[in-house]
């Protein structure tokens, strides 16, 4: 899977009906028996930000800061997914939407998005992130267990052979020999 495929699961495939803001979205198995729940969250977030904008021309400005959602019923990979947006309110300033995922015409999520106005002048609310190493100067998962393969050899490497879509590369990895209390 190539980064423009992962990115187009977060873009709408197609709306139907005009009177509603139906938008479908694509999906990627990740090898897990249900649908993964932070791509039903990524996804509804897409959702509430390619709905139909309001009656306000000035919505455009705003941007989403808030996300409620519950997980009413797990999803399949074998079945699209279809998102509904529904606009419950919205001011020159605000807006508030309610998302909801259906498979097979179940309601399968939820979520209640946000957007604001975005703010002239913002706080920082964090630190600055200390100086880190490039991730190509770090080793992934499989490569820090296939290291200590040699040393255990009935380690078990589910993922060995296999691509993933997502690369872990830890900064400070465990050392399985000598473990730091964290």
């Amino acid at each position: 899977m190539s980064v423009i495929d992962l990115l187009d699961t977060f873009r709408p495939k197609r709306a139907r009906n005009e009177k509603s803001d139906r938008l479908v979205f694509s999906h990627y198995n990740l090898g897990y028996p249900n649908l993964y729940g932070g791509q039903l969250l990524a996804q509804s977030l897409s959702a509430s930000y390619f709905s139909k904008k309001s009656e306000d021309p000035r919505e455009g400005g705003l941007m989403e800061h808030s996300l409620h959602a519950q997980f009413l019923a797990p999803g399949t990979w074998s079945d699209s997914i279809e998102y509904e947006v529904e606009i419950l309110s919205s001011t020159a300033s605000f807006t508030r939407k309610l998302v909801k995922a259906y498979q097979k015409n179940k309601v399968i999520y939820s979520a209640l998005c946000s957007a604001k106005e975005q703010e002239v002048t913002r706080f920082i609310h964090s630190d600055q992130l200390p100086p880190l190493p490039s991730p190509e100067d770090l080793m992934s998962d499989i490569e820090i267990r296939e290291k200590y393969q040699q040393a255990f050899p009935r380690l078990a490497i589910p993922e060995k052979g296999k691509p993933r879509p997502i690369e872990v590369r830890p900064i400070d990895p465990t050392d399985w020999f000598m473990p730091k209390i964290r």
